[in-house]
Protein backbone atom coordinates (compact mmCIF):
# COMPACT_ATOMS: atom_id res chain seq x y z
CA UNK A 1 0.00 0.00 0.00
CA UNK A 2 1.52 3.34 -1.07
CA UNK A 3 -0.65 5.74 0.90
CA UNK A 4 1.54 7.95 3.10
CA UNK A 5 -1.20 8.98 5.51
CA UNK A 6 -4.52 7.57 6.66
CA UNK A 7 -7.15 9.85 8.22
CA UNK A 8 -9.01 7.43 10.46
CA UNK A 9 -12.67 8.48 10.36
CA UNK A 10 -15.98 6.67 10.09
CA UNK A 11 -17.18 8.87 7.23
CA UNK A 12 -14.14 8.19 5.07
CA UNK A 13 -14.57 6.79 1.57
CA UNK A 14 -11.46 4.67 2.21
CA UNK A 15 -12.47 1.31 3.76
CA UNK A 16 -9.33 1.09 5.89
CA UNK A 17 -9.88 4.53 7.38
CA UNK A 18 -13.56 3.84 8.06
CA UNK A 19 -13.00 0.37 9.58
CA UNK A 20 -10.25 1.58 11.92
CA UNK A 21 -12.51 4.29 13.29
CA UNK A 22 -13.67 4.25 16.89
CA UNK A 23 -17.19 4.34 15.46
CA UNK A 24 -16.91 1.18 13.34
CA UNK A 25 -19.32 -1.56 14.35
CA UNK A 26 -16.86 -4.19 15.54
CA UNK A 27 -18.20 -5.80 18.69
CA UNK A 28 -15.78 -6.93 21.37
CA UNK A 29 -15.77 -8.07 24.96
CA UNK A 30 -13.94 -6.54 27.85
CA UNK A 31 -14.27 -8.03 31.32
CA UNK A 32 -17.10 -10.30 30.11
CA UNK A 33 -19.19 -7.42 28.81
CA UNK A 34 -19.97 -7.14 25.11
CA UNK A 35 -19.70 -3.67 23.55
CA UNK A 36 -21.01 -2.78 20.09
CA UNK A 37 -18.00 -0.58 19.31
CA UNK A 38 -15.10 1.25 20.90
CA UNK A 39 -17.25 4.35 20.94
CA UNK A 40 -19.96 2.47 22.86
CA UNK A 41 -17.35 1.46 25.46
CA UNK A 42 -15.97 4.99 25.80
CA UNK A 43 -19.42 6.54 26.09
CA UNK A 44 -20.49 3.90 28.63
CA UNK A 45 -17.80 5.12 31.02
CA UNK A 46 -19.91 8.23 31.60
CA UNK A 47 -22.64 6.18 33.25
CA UNK A 48 -22.98 4.03 36.33
CA UNK A 49 -22.61 0.36 35.43
CA UNK A 50 -25.95 -1.42 34.97
CA UNK A 51 -27.87 1.85 34.86
CA UNK A 52 -30.50 2.24 32.14
CA UNK A 53 -28.22 4.60 30.17
CA UNK A 54 -25.20 2.29 30.51
CA UNK A 55 -27.19 -0.73 29.27
CA UNK A 56 -28.46 1.28 26.32
CA UNK A 57 -25.04 2.71 25.55
CA UNK A 58 -23.03 -0.54 25.38
CA UNK A 59 -25.32 -1.90 22.65
CA UNK A 60 -25.34 1.15 20.43
CA UNK A 61 -24.15 1.07 16.89
CA UNK A 62 -21.83 3.89 15.96
CA UNK A 63 -24.60 5.95 14.38
CA UNK A 64 -26.78 5.78 17.47
CA UNK A 65 -23.89 6.38 19.88
CA UNK A 66 -23.92 10.00 18.75
CA UNK A 67 -26.89 10.66 21.03
CA UNK A 68 -24.61 10.06 24.01
CA UNK A 69 -21.82 12.41 22.93
CA UNK A 70 -23.44 15.45 24.51
CA UNK A 71 -25.95 13.73 26.76
CA UNK A 72 -23.68 13.88 29.76
CA UNK A 73 -20.32 15.53 30.29
CA UNK A 74 -17.36 13.95 31.96
CA UNK A 75 -17.05 14.46 35.67
CA UNK A 76 -13.55 14.72 37.12
CA UNK A 77 -13.56 11.00 37.84
CA UNK A 78 -15.45 7.86 36.88
CA UNK A 79 -15.64 4.30 38.23
CA UNK A 80 -14.87 1.28 36.06
CA UNK A 81 -14.72 -2.20 37.56
CA UNK A 82 -14.54 -0.79 41.11
CA UNK A 83 -11.55 1.43 40.27
CA UNK A 84 -11.77 5.19 40.27
CA UNK A 85 -10.18 6.92 37.28
CA UNK A 86 -9.25 10.56 36.94
CA UNK A 87 -10.47 11.67 33.51
CA UNK A 88 -7.57 11.92 31.02
CA UNK A 89 -5.07 10.50 33.51
CA UNK A 90 -2.45 8.02 32.37
CA UNK A 91 -4.58 5.27 33.94
CA UNK A 92 -7.64 6.41 31.96
CA UNK A 93 -5.62 6.44 28.72
CA UNK A 94 -4.34 2.92 29.45
CA UNK A 95 -7.91 1.69 29.94
CA UNK A 96 -8.89 3.14 26.57
CA UNK A 97 -5.90 1.52 24.90
CA UNK A 98 -6.71 -1.84 26.54
CA UNK A 99 -10.22 -1.65 25.11
CA UNK A 100 -8.84 -0.92 21.63
CA UNK A 101 -6.33 -3.78 21.96
CA UNK A 102 -9.14 -6.17 22.90
CA UNK A 103 -11.20 -5.04 19.95
CA UNK A 104 -8.32 -5.70 17.54
CA UNK A 105 -7.61 -9.10 19.07
CA UNK A 106 -11.26 -10.11 18.70
CA UNK A 107 -11.73 -8.72 15.18
CA UNK A 108 -9.11 -10.25 12.85
CA UNK A 109 -10.29 -8.22 9.83
CA UNK A 110 -9.84 -4.95 11.72
CA UNK A 111 -6.40 -6.06 12.94
CA UNK A 112 -5.38 -7.03 9.41
CA UNK A 113 -6.43 -3.59 8.18
CA UNK A 114 -4.39 -1.90 10.91
CA UNK A 115 -1.32 -3.94 10.01
CA UNK A 116 -1.86 -3.18 6.31
CA UNK A 117 -1.12 0.48 6.99
CA UNK A 118 2.51 -0.53 7.60
CA UNK A 119 4.49 2.54 8.57
CA UNK A 120 2.08 5.10 7.11
CA UNK A 121 1.20 8.05 9.24
CA UNK A 122 -2.17 7.68 10.98
CA UNK A 123 -4.16 10.77 11.89
CA UNK A 124 -7.67 11.25 13.23
CA UNK A 125 -9.35 14.42 11.99
CA UNK A 126 -12.88 13.59 10.85
CA UNK A 127 -14.09 15.86 8.06
CA UNK A 128 -17.49 17.19 7.23
CA UNK A 129 -18.87 16.93 3.71
CA UNK A 130 -17.67 20.49 3.03
CA UNK A 131 -14.08 19.37 3.83
CA UNK A 132 -13.93 21.32 7.09
CA UNK A 133 -13.05 19.44 10.26
CA UNK A 134 -15.44 18.47 13.00
CA UNK A 135 -14.51 19.93 16.40
CA UNK A 136 -11.99 17.84 18.34
CA UNK A 137 -13.54 15.05 20.38
CA UNK A 138 -14.25 15.53 24.07
CA UNK A 139 -14.35 11.78 24.69
CA UNK A 140 -11.00 11.07 23.06
CA UNK A 141 -8.96 13.85 21.48
CA UNK A 142 -7.71 13.33 17.93
CA UNK A 143 -4.04 13.13 18.79
CA UNK A 144 -4.65 10.57 21.53
CA UNK A 145 -6.62 8.21 19.28
CA UNK A 146 -4.09 8.07 16.43
CA UNK A 147 -1.24 7.59 18.92
CA UNK A 148 -3.08 4.60 20.39
CA UNK A 149 -3.52 3.14 16.91
CA UNK A 150 0.13 3.59 15.99
CA UNK A 151 1.32 2.09 19.31
CA UNK A 152 -0.98 -0.90 18.85
CA UNK A 153 0.13 -1.33 15.23
CA UNK A 154 3.73 -1.52 16.44
CA UNK A 155 2.74 -3.97 19.19
CA UNK A 156 0.79 -6.29 16.87
CA UNK A 157 3.37 -6.12 14.08
CA UNK A 158 6.11 -7.17 16.52
CA UNK A 159 3.97 -10.15 17.59
CA UNK A 160 3.37 -11.04 13.94
CA UNK A 161 7.10 -10.88 13.21
CA UNK A 162 7.86 -13.13 16.18
CA UNK A 163 5.27 -15.67 15.02
CA UNK A 164 6.73 -15.61 11.49
CA UNK A 165 10.23 -16.04 12.88
CA UNK A 166 9.12 -18.98 14.99
CA UNK A 167 7.30 -20.62 12.07
CA UNK A 168 10.39 -20.24 9.87
CA UNK A 169 12.57 -21.85 12.54
CA UNK A 170 10.15 -24.77 12.81
CA UNK A 171 10.14 -25.18 9.01
CA UNK A 172 13.95 -25.20 8.97
CA UNK A 173 14.07 -27.86 11.66
CA UNK A 174 11.58 -30.07 9.82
Amino acid sequence: MNIQEFNIASNSKNDIEAWLSNLSDNTFELNWIKYASIEAFWQSLKFEKNSKEWKECINLSWAKSKIFWNKINWENTFIYEWIEYLVWSEKHQQLMKIALKNQFEQNPKKLKLLLSTWNSNLIHKPMKSDWSYYPDSITIPWDMFWKFLMELRLYFSSIEKNVDLHQNKVKNIL
